[in-house]
């Protein structure tokens, strides 16, 4: 059997990584199938704020696979901070990273909000 991932898995949510169809059924796959087709975006904070994907899940990294977007993130201030920007240049709070590539990490910047 061949692992299925194209055709019947395109539309299932890729936080997964280890599960496949073979022959019609779900199981685990061996960590050899994802190399190379897997990217790892890691997210960090500076002081002054934290990131979340949804209402209580704080997510450093995500794993996708090349070629498909990220999942919403959001950087949030602490009181007393403003957000400035993340480390690439984007200056929205919020983002979604399109057709991944590659690995790469980003920075969620603030600063202390003067008296």
């Amino acid at each position: 059997s061949e692992y299925l991932w194209d055709g019947a898995m395109k539309g299932i949510d890729l936080y997964i990584l280890n599960q496949a169809v073979v022959d019609g059924q779900m199981v685990g796959v061996p960590y050899e199938y994802w190399q190379g087709k897997i990217a790892t975006v890691t997210y960090k904070t500076e002081e002054g704020g934290y990131i979340i994907v949804s209402a209580f899940q704080q997510h450093k990294e995500q794993h996708i696979l090349i070629g498909r977007d990220s999942r919403i993130i959001t950087a949030y201030a602490r009181p007393g901070y403003e957000f400035i920007g993340w480390s690439d240049g984007v200056t929205t709070p919020e983002r979604i990273d399109r057709n991944v590539q590659g690995d790469f990490t980003v920075t969620a910047m603030f600063r202390k909000i003067e008296d």
